[in-house]
């Protein structure tokens, strides 16, 4: 009798233990048969925004027909709706301090910038209306060199990655998360095409200085796919004549 109390006991104690793991855990042998599996709580991780930290930029808008230019504004930048939220002084109430978050879109945001938190460097951007790409893209690109023959972009949006739930394994998350897309075009005479970051592809897009783009990339030791580099090879092609 006393030995089937302490088995009871001890198979107690296991499924206890089953039930105070978290979330997904995997177990051994048959305790999986046992593990609670949390369906209600689902997450979304990640971020909108191209740094979460507001930065003081300077932003160009166009209204009106008039130009008008705003510096050193809170701003932030909003890849997910492809818009500015730039914070200023509430105007209605006479000396209030308080700030409120106004959104400027590309249909009046023409140029942006602001310090990169990490990086600690100038991140510039133009809307992607005016430059004549294939399709008509919304938001803005960020020039990473802009030149008179050649411009080289980035743009980013983002999408949700759904979770790598499997109920019946009672293994993985419900969780979604926030990733980001990056896409690199190079904008040359009057049209702005998608581009890989391979050699061939490059040396094609500038292949009027094609023999000369590919010594230079050989003596300094530039990698095409590398980013860093393949902005020094763009402005060297700028630079010849």
């Amino acid at each position: 009798m006393k030995k089937i109390y302490i088995s009871l006991l001890l198979l107690l104690c296991s499924v206890g233990a089953v039930h105070a793991q978290r979330v997904g855990d995997i177990t051994q042998g048959t305790l999986n048969e046992l593990t609670m599996f949390d369906n209600r709580v689902k997450q979304l991780y990640g971020t909108y925004y191209f740094q979460k930290e507001w930065s003081k930029g300077k932003l160009v808008i166009i209204h009106e027909g008039k130009v008008k230019t705003f510096n050193d504004y809170p701003i932030r930048y909003d890849l997910g709706n492809q818009h500015i939220e730039m914070k200023v002084r509430n105007g209605l109430v006479p000396n209030d301090k308080q700030q409120i978050i106004k959104i400027i879109d590309d249909k009046y945001l023409k140029v942006f910038q602001f310090i990169n938190s990490k990086t600690k460097k100038v991140n510039y951007f133009e809307r992607c209306a005016d430059y004549k790409t294939e399709k008509p893209l919304p938001g803005f690109f960020e020039v990473l060199h802009k030149g008179k023959k050649a411009s080289l972009l980035k743009y980013t949006t983002t999408y949700v990655q759904k979770g790598n739930e499997m109920k019946t394994l009672g293994i993985g998350s419900r969780d979604e998360r926030i990733q980001r897309k990056v896409r690199y075009y190079l904008s040359k005479g009057s049209t702005t095409f998608k581009i890989k970051r391979r050699k061939k592809a490059i040396l094609k897009a500038l292949t009027d200085k094609q023999t000369e783009v590919k010594a230079y990339a050989k003596k300094n030791k530039l990698y095409f796919a590398k980013v860093d580099d393949l902005v020094k090879i763009i402005a060297h092609y700028n630079s010849l004549q």
